[in-house]
């Protein structure tokens, strides 16, 4: 497939043209976490060249579409923070704010069109989101990544998951295997990227599920349980996913 590569900055309507692709893509529990939704708009002012689509070169249609943001960070891998995509929402904005040049690039997502799927573009948007952190001098980039198979195993501990591996030493999850063929290396879990909390009723309609009585459930796509607490009206899902480092330069 032919595409381009092209970033917000480049392209200021890829910021409202990106939701239709990013949307469906993700359960609806995952669009409701609110550190992510008091700072996404940021990134697109912040950080334009740091977001990016790839798009096919005979129609013009987005195929692929990433965010990342620079951070600085100045202790080893082994000891970055127990939070993922909230931390680095944060404190990426807080560096840009009280002007701290950055080492690191911290990747947030990357959303491939579902009619695209299994043509490699995954390892295209890897390699184009790398490719930008060079482009600004960063050194590192860094990831917090949602294993995406993991969903089938709620049960199971993270720190077990990314143990497994499949028939050729490589890990067993697609897309921490991704990651690990480009070049990547599984630094550590971090057991709490996203936080999301709601009603009884919120995660009823979020899930399409019903939680009569409290306690822990395994809902659609979650990759570890929720907990439902009936008398507070409240349900909390704490999300883990698992940093990976690729060396930039």
């Amino acid at each position: 497939m032919e595409y381009r590569i092209e970033t917000v900055k480049d392209r200021p309507e890829l910021h409202e043209t990106a939701y239709d692709l990013i949307g469906p893509a993700w359960p609806t529990f995952m669009l409701q976490d609110k550190t992510v939704i008091e700072n996404w708009d940021h990134l697109y002012t912040m950080f334009p060249e740091y977001q990016f689509g790839l798009f096919e070169k005979d129609t013009d249609r987005l195929i692929a579409f990433g965010n990342s943001m620079p951070v600085t960070w100045g202790s080893k891998l082994s000891e970055l923070p127990d939070g993922g995509i909230d931390w680095v929402t944060v404190t990426g904005i807080e560096d840009f704010r009280a002007g701290r040049k950055p080492n690191f690039q911290c990747a947030l997502q990357i959303v491939i069109a579902k009619d695209c799927l299994g043509q490699g573009l995954s390892k295209k948007a890897v390699a184009a989101m790398k490719g930008i952190g060079q482009k600004n001098g960063l050194t590192n980039l860094i990831a917090p990544v949602r294993p995406n198979m993991k969903h089938r195993y709620p049960l199971t501990p993270m720190e077990n998951y990314i143990t497994w591996k499949n028939g050729d030493g490589l890990p067993y999850d697609n897309w921490l295997r991704v990651h690990v063929r480009l070049g990547g290396a599984i630094v550590k879990v971090c057991p709490k990227s996203m936080f999301m909390d709601g009603t009884v009723g919120d995660w009823e309609k979020w899930t399409e599920m019903i939680f009569p009585e409290s306690g822990q459930y395994v809902i659609p796509n979650g990759l570890v349980p929720i907990e439902i607490d009936r008398e507070a009206n409240r349900g909390t899902y704490t999300e883990p996913n698992v940093w990976v480092s690729h060396r930039l330069a």
